[in-house]
């Protein structure tokens, strides 16, 4: 069963991958007769399959759990490399969830144990390199959610993840954030899209969009109609939709549609807590009210507040200032329509 969660995991297919976990844990008095060790593989395969669907609280309670049994255990275990394993997607799990500043604290354990011997012998190449994937990618997530994000100052890291994307499995929600804050030209985006693995397969409506230029609103619309084709429209999780749709949305408020902001949002409205994201659950909520406010509700600005503080609270400077800036906007056609 593992191993089948393994190659779910590679080909992105999260029902079978839970169909999996809900069979195994229909039998957990099997799971908890086990031998610790043996639990602690079953527990991180379950976490790895929670994080493919983003489920990220069940994700972190089983990861956690596999890391609590491996911790003391793991210099003489077979089973060492899962420990080291479980550390990375923990890693990319708390990064996801907005805990940035334990996310980085992780890293460090993470970067500290590539090094040590005993914690990859037996870990193959492969496996050690799919860590390592997981950790720029986590790195460059970290540090493009903050202001003073400079992207000159990232370039090696940048080439270093285009260069390992092709072979290793890739967080889709990281993916997709690097692929749209790297500034990559129209042919190196082409040349990722042509590599039509698993993972870019997955995100190849984002390359699209990014690949279609220009800025008038008959582009901007073919940019839009990027984002809702969907090659793998059935596999994706509700996550994935709320980001894609989230950045439709952001297209139609460049070009003045607002009209049609709300009514791609608004299945999203009451189900905000199923975006487990933190980020992106804050960038919706936020975006709601300014589709909102666009269509005539008073209240659409003071509820952006609520999200701006959050930012804040979180530290998603980039995103609070961007935030922001949506708020100048609205408050000048406030001003606009009482002079």
């Amino acid at each position: 069963m593992c191993i089948l969660i393994v190659i779910y995991q590679q080909t992105q297919n999260k029902e079978k991958s839970l169909a999996l976990v809900k069979d195994i844990l229909s039998n957990y008095n099997l799971l908890l007769n086990m031998p610790e060790e043996i639990q602690s593989v079953v527990h991180y395969f379950i976490g790895v399959s929670h994080k493919l669907s983003f489920n990220l609280g069940e994700t972190e309670k089983h990861l956690l759990e596999a890391e609590r049994i491996l911790k003391t255990i793991y210099k003489d275990s077979i089973y060492s490399g899962y420990y080291l394993m479980s550390l990375s997607h923990i890693t990319t799990t708390y990064a996801l969830q907005g805990r940035l500043e334990l996310a980085l604290e992780q890293m460090k354990k993470v970067e500290e144990l590539l090094e040590e011997e005993i914690a990859v012998k037996n870990l193959d190449s492969f496996n050690k390199n799919q860590i390592v994937h997981d950790f720029t990618l986590t790195k460059f997530y970290i540090q493009s959610r903050l202001y003073d994000f400079n992207i000159e100052k990232f370039q090696d890291l940048i080439q270093t993840i285009i260069s390992n994307v092709g072979t290793y499995h890739s967080n889709t929600i990281m993916l997709s954030e690097f692929l749209l804050n790297t500034n990559l030209t129209k042919s190196k985006l082409q040349d990722i899209k042509k590599l039509n693995n698993p993972s870019t397969k997955r995100v190849e409506h984002i390359l699209d969009f990014l690949i279609w230029q220009g800025s008038d609103d008959e582009q901007v619309l073919q940019r839009i109609n990027t984002l809702k084709r969907r090659p793998v429209e059935e596999r994706m999780t509700y996550v994935e939709k709320a980001f894609a749709d989230l950045l439709a949305a952001q297209e139609y408020y460049k070009i003045n549609r607002f009209a049609e902001i709300s009514p791609l949002l608004r299945k999203y409205e009451n189900q905000t807590h199923k975006i487990e994201v933190l980020e992106l659950r804050v960038f919706m909520e936020a975006f709601i009210q300014v589709g909102a406010f666009k269509n005539g509700d008073p209240l659409g600005p003071a509820l952006q507040y609520m999200a701006i503080k959050k930012c804040r609270n979180y530290g998603f400077s980039r995103l609070e200032n961007k935030l922001l800036d949506y708020l100048d906007m609205q408050q000048k056609d406030i001003r606009s329509l009482t002079l």
